[in-house]
C-alpha cells in the first residue's frame, strides 16, 4: 500500500520508476483516496505502455476504460472466476488498473492470486512436466454475448483472435519468476494431450489459485 502520492498530478520519471518497481516487486499495489477523472485514469495508464480496448465491451468516450457496474439486475458475466485478463489475445494484458467508485457494504470484493506462489507450491516433478507445455486460449466466456443472429460478428471476432497458444508456465521478463498461466475463463486445453488428460491437469492447476496462502 502506497501513500503520499497524488495521481491527479502526473508523477515525474523517477517517481514513476519507483512506482512500477513496487508493482513488479509486489505484483499488486494499492493507492487509496485517488480522486481521478476518467481522463486522468487513462493518462496514468499510458505511463505504463500502450493501452488496449476490450473488444467485447461497448466503447464510450474513453474506450480504454471498461466500466464494471454490477448489481442485482446486472449480474457479473464471468469475472467472479479466477482468471488472467485477456489471455485470448496473442499479446495479453500486462497490467490492469482498477479504480473503485462504489462498493457494497458487504461482498463484491476483488481478490488477487499470486500465480508465482501457485507455481512454487508445485512439486519439482510437476514443475518439470509443465515446463515445455503450451495451452490454447479462446474468448469462450464472451461467446455468451452473441445471439444466433450475431453469427457474422462472432466470425469476425474469431478472425481477430484466432486461439493463441501460451506457455502453461510463463517467466516474468524482469524478475525471472515463473508463474502458472492457465485459467478457467479463457484456457481451452493443453496442446498434445487428449481432452481428458488436458482437463484433469487443468482442473488441478486451476485449484492452485484457490489455495488461501
Amino acid at each position: 500500500e502506497i501513500s503520499g502520492l497524488d495521481l491527479t498530478r502526473t508523477p515525474d520519471a523517477e517517481t514513476f520508476q519507483a512506482l512500477e518497481a513496487a508493482l513488479i516487486a509486489h505484483k499488486v499495489i494499492v493507492l487509496r483516496d485517488q480522486h481521478l477523472t476518467t481522463g486522468q485514469h487513462v493518462e496514468i495508464g499510458r505511463l505504463f505502455g500502450e493501452l488496449e480496448v476490450n473488444p467485447f465491451r461497448p466503447a464510450g468516450a474513453f474506450p480504454e476504460i471498461m466500466v464494471l457496474d454490477n448489481h442485482k439486475d446486472n449480474p457479473v458475466l464471468s469475472t467472479d472466476v479466477w482468471h488472467s485478463d485477456t489471455t485470448f489475445r496473442q499479446c495479453p494484458t500486462r497490467y490492469s488498473i482498477l479504480r473503485c467508485l462504489e462498493i457494497p457494504e458487504t461482498g463484491g470484493d476483488t481478490i488477487w492470486a499470486d500465480m508465482c506462489a501457485a507455481y512454487d507450491g508445485l512439486s519439482d516433478v510437476m514443475q518439470g512436466m509443465l515446463g515445455g507445455l503450451r495451452a490454447v486460449h479462446d474468448f469462450k466466456n464472451f461467446r455468451a454475448l452473441f445471439a444466433d443472429s450475431d453469427a457474422e460478428r462472432l466470425r469476425r471476432m474469431e478472425e481477430l483472435y484466432p486461439n493463441p497458444t501460451h506457455p502453461v508456465v510463463r517467466t516474468h521478463p524482469v524478475t525471472g519468476q515463473k508463474a502458472l498461466f492457465v485459467n478457467p475463463q479463457f484456457t481451452l486445453g493443453i496442446e498434445g494431450m487428449t481432452e481428458r488428460e488436458s482437463q484433469v491437469l487443468l482442473d488441478f492447476l486451476y485449484q492452485q489459485a484457490q489455495a488461501p496462502e
